[in-house]
């Protein structure tokens, strides 16, 4: 055949989509008919129900003309930044310095009296929370470097106060520009502090009241400085103002001494206070108080004093008139319940003294138990006297060097732990009583319930053990006193060997707390140690178990002087009046003291009014007021 063939010229060739594996094309649309669909209108009809089971997929919102499709697996959750924040790596917009450490000094601590160095550094890591690096002392300098990073908030701390004093922390070299450029809103801010401080120090000075010693915060809200400051125009300031009021009050004192001596009223009448909300600073600032008045607020029940209930350990007087809580009943009674050692309550004295005031010895806050029965004479079973050698040798190289301590006493197989008795009967005073030292290192299985937490606190081999002792406070044993110990020691098997086993009872000293708080730091402790022949003339201690409490005294094992017999005398009738008498006469003075009335006036009134201060008081005030008090019922002075 001739001519150009009709048929295909593929025809009998092998094509690519023929037995070939190949990407899926989209094959072309068309309509019902079988036409060539040229971009016409998609048909309408129904589409064919799916197979039973099949998953249905949702189809995609259409998106308006120009807008961009959404990618990604998490379209339309995209988050978008807050215009507000500042840029990454700025604070409050000002680039900050990103490597390097720069040089710091601290100086001042020279001139805090039993405060060294070592003491300092420790305050600052734990202020900064920050790691110092390379510290080291140079003449009165402290020196070490932190990160450039770290400089605006390590100078935060500038002229901060320490153990009765202030530190000064400064940069030795100058600082980067753009350090000084973060630094500067802060300086600003500082300034303003400042001021604001000045401000304070001026209202705390105008309101003490030297002779008395007593702080006077009544009607704060009238005071002319405060109120031309702006601090009570909104909530935010007034609620701010009292806290900053007390910190700056805290700042003027040395010690805790210092102001239990300065301070030992404080009255905050006349602030329409619905509660203690704005002024429960006060008992941290000011815990040994021993006078407060609360009068002409508006506190309705106790519940609005709760947060004061176990604080004013020490108060012994308390006024709450003029506040709708003064109508509960049982007032007085719930009163005393609160505040143990309270002496007289709207200037109505309690006719019982307060119960932590019949035995001194017994006393001592919450509702701990009396001492148990005192300790038994000391009961030594050693012929060659080795307890007195250990014990004068072991505590003061404890205090020293503990490490030493660690090398001569203790091999591999020693075990130590230390439990904490917070329940411990204690003795009334004026005493630190902090915990936070101790607490994560305590193995007390009364309160421990963790078998693994049990088994990691006891530590095993000189390294934990020494690890374990770096963690408690330092300490002062003092071994030149006999009567602040109580000792046993007796003969025990150990495997082949004879050991002994000793009970040491005593109290010490943490020096640091005193130079810091300047009032007694002390602690009681029993130690028991399991003491094994090390050579010839060496000990080694097996087990070592110590337990700290609260500071009870060494009155448990002080021997008692024998009591002279009881006399039995005859009780006279004057003589069962005398304790009513005295106490009256305590009612007339304060009236006279209060009132200016002379003696004789003062002691009608009490009588026409049931020897009620209280009632007393406005019975006279109500005469006073109407002009019909008798000419000769006031001292001369009080009519001067």
């Amino acid at each position: 055949m001739t001519g150009r063939s009709s048929l295909p010229a593929n025809l009998g060739r092998r094509t690519a989509g023929a037995g070939a594996i190949q990407k899926r094309r989209q094959s072309a649309r068309v309509d019902r008919e079988g036409d060539l669909d040229m971009g016409g209108q998609a048909p309408t009809a129904p589409r064919a129900r799916p197979i039973s089971g099949a998953r249905v997929r949702p189809s995609r919102p259409s998106n308006a003309p120009g807008q961009r499709q959404e990618s990604g697996p998490a379209k339309g959750l995209r988050p978008m930044r807050n215009p507000a924040r500042a840029p990454i790596g700025t604070v409050k917009g000002l680039k900050q310095p990103t490597g390097g450490f720069i040089e710091m000094k601290v100086y001042g601590w020279k001139q805090i009296p039993k405060v060294n160095d070592i003491e300092t550094m420790i305050f600052l890591e734990k202020k900064l929370k920050e790691k110092l690096r390379k510290p080291r002392t140079v003449g009165d300098n402290i020196l070490f470097q932190i990160p450039l990073i770290k400089v605006p908030t390590v100078l935060e701390y500038d002229n901060i106060a320490f153990a009765g004093g202030n530190l000064r922390i400064q940069s030795v070299s100058e600082l980067p520009a753009s350090i000084q450029a973060a630094l500067k809103p802060t300086m600003d801010r500082s300034e303003e502090a400042q001021q604001l401080t000045a401000l304070l120090k001026s209202v705390l000075a105008s309101r003490y009241i030297a002779d008395v010693k007593m702080l006077d915060l009544s009607a704060l809200a009238t005071h002319p400085q405060l109120q031309n400051s702006g601090f009570f125009n909104q909530e935010s300031t007034r609620s701010k103002m009292f806290p900053a009021l007390m910190k700056i009050a805290d700042e003027q004192f040395q010690n805790r001494a210092e102001k239990r001596e300065q301070v030992v009223s404080v009255n905050l009448s006349n602030n329409t206070l619905p509660d203690i909300t704005m002024v429960v600073s006060l008992a941290t600032t000011f815990p040994e108080l021993k006078n407060l008045s609360l009068e002409n607020n508006n506190i309705t029940s106790f519940k609005q004093l709760e947060a004061w209930r176990f604080k004013f350990r020490k108060l012994e007087q308390l006024i709450l008139t003029g506040n709708p809580i003064t109508q509960l009943p049982n007032y007085r009674e719930d009163c005393r319940r609160w505040w143990k050692t309270l002496v007289m309550l709207d200037n109505v004295v309690y006719p019982e003294p307060p119960p932590a005031a019949k035995d001194h010895k017994h006393s001592g806050p919450g509702p701990f138990p009396p001492m148990p029965l005192n300790v038994l004479p000391t009961g030594i079973v050693d012929d060659q006297d080795h307890t007195n050698k250990f014990l004068s040798t072991f505590f003061p190289l404890y205090d020293s060097d503990r490490k030493a301590c660690i090398q001569t006493f203790y091999n591999d197989t020693s075990l130590f732990s230390i439990s904490v008795n917070v329940s411990a009967p204690r003795l009334s005073g004026d005493n630190i009583q902090r915990w936070d030292s101790y607490i994560p290192k305590s193995r007390n299985m009364v309160r421990l319930r963790n078998p693994t937490a049990i088994k990691d606190r006891c530590a095993k081999g000189p390294a934990n053990i020494l690890k374990t002792w770096e963690t408690l406070p330092r300490t002062l044993h003092d071994v030149t006193d006999p009567t602040k110990w109580a000792y046993d020691s007796r003969n025990v098997a150990f495997g082949d060997m004879i050991g002994m086993m000793m009970t040491v009872h005593g109290e010490y000293e943490e020096p640091e707390n005193v130079a810091r708080e300047g009032i007694a730091s002390k602690r009681s402790f029993s130690r028991t140690f399991l003491v094994l022949p090390n050579g010839a003339d060496g000990y080694l201690v097996r087990r070592d178990i110590l337990i700290v409490r609260a500071y009870g005294g060494n009155g448990a094992w002080t021997p008692e002087a024998p009591k002279p017999p009881a006399v039995v005398v005859p009780q006279s009738p004057v003589a069962a009046q005398v304790a009513g008498v005295d106490l009256k006469q305590q009612m007339i003075t304060q009236l006279m003291g209060q009132t200016g009335l002379t003696q004789a006036y003062a002691k009608m009134c009490l009588d026409e009014t049931g020897w009620d201060l209280a009632k007393a008081m406005e019975a006279f005030n109500t005469v006073r007021s109407s002009g019909s008090l008798p000419p000769d019922a006031l001292t001369p002075a009080a009519v001067a």
